[in-house]
């Protein structure tokens, strides 16, 4: 049986700076860098304006979608992703709530349940972009504790309830999620994993989620060939980029064939 775990995230061999923050980077006991916690508020990475319309057509007519937030680091995407439905969708989100953001680093979960979002200045035009400079309807501005954060947000009670945050690893989670009306967000980490793993957890999401559902990874990820990955495990990606769904009645057997009968065709 392959050990499932990403064993080397588990804190009883790393080290951490002495301060606090969403750019950490997390180093064994022998001072080589095992990952980073880096992440931002509405990440550009990831059209949301695009993703919320396709959340919002693709679920129009289903009474419950599970999102699930994994490497969710101190719960920016996850509160990003709140923010934009309810700015969008209003009294028609409650289908979408509560996201289930998950990380494996317990200071991660403290800062996103604290709720503690540091921002540079350079990135405070993109957050008012996306809420339509209505930030101040979610968030409130707190003193940075982080020396790189040039200002500090707190989301506000509406939108902190709408995230529930456990610490869990999507490697031993993948067998519990339920593989219709899901909404799977594992952002910018893959290239963290090791080539077995990476190609363990693409056919672990393959076999479970059907076209019902949505995969979503980062432009880190890509980098990488995780995009070739999940193309090769029956993945598509849907006209949101760095979105996928699993293509319908399309297995991993069959699909580097359609591929590449549509791309003859170009």
């Amino acid at each position: 049986m392959i050990n499932m775990n990403i064993n080397y995230i588990y804190p009883n061999n790393i080290t951490t700076p002495n301060f606090q923050g969403n750019r950490r980077i997390i180093k064994d006991n022998t001072g080589k860098e095992l990952y980073k916690t880096t992440t931002y508020l509405f990440r550009s990475d990831l059209n949301w304006n695009s993703f919320t319309k396709l959340l919002l057509d693709k679920y129009k007519n289903t009474p419950d979608v599970k999102i699930i937030c994994h490497a969710c680091s101190n719960g920016a995407e996850a509160y990003s992703l709140a923010a934009k439905l309810l700015l969008e969708a209003k009294d028609h989100t409650k289908k979408f709530f509560p996201i289930l953001a998950k990380d494996l680093d317990k200071e991660n979960l403290r800062l996103a349940r604290e709720g503690y979002i540091g921002v540079q200045n350079i990135e405070m035009y993109n957050i008012n972009a996306e809420t339509n400079f209505q930030t101040d309807i979610f968030f409130k501005y707190i003193k940075p504790r982080n020396y790189e954060d040039d200002i500090a947000l707190q989301p506000k009670v509406e939108l902190k309830d709408k995230i529930v945050f456990e610490q869990g690893n999507i490697l031993e989670d993948i067998d519990k999620i339920d593989g219709k009306n899901t909404v799977v967000m594992c952002r910018n980490f893959w290239p963290y994993l090791d080539k077995e793993k990476q190609h363990l957890l693409a056919q672990k999401l393959s076999q479970k989620l059907d076209e019902s559902s949505l995969l979503v990874i980062g432009s880190y990820d890509s980098v990488y060939g995780i995009d070739a990955l999940l193309h090769k495990n029956g993945f598509i990606q849907t006209k949101t980029k760095n979105v996928y769904t699993r293509a319908a009645n399309l297995t991993s057997a069959n699909y580097n064939s359609v591929l590449n009968l549509v791309l003859s065709k170009k």
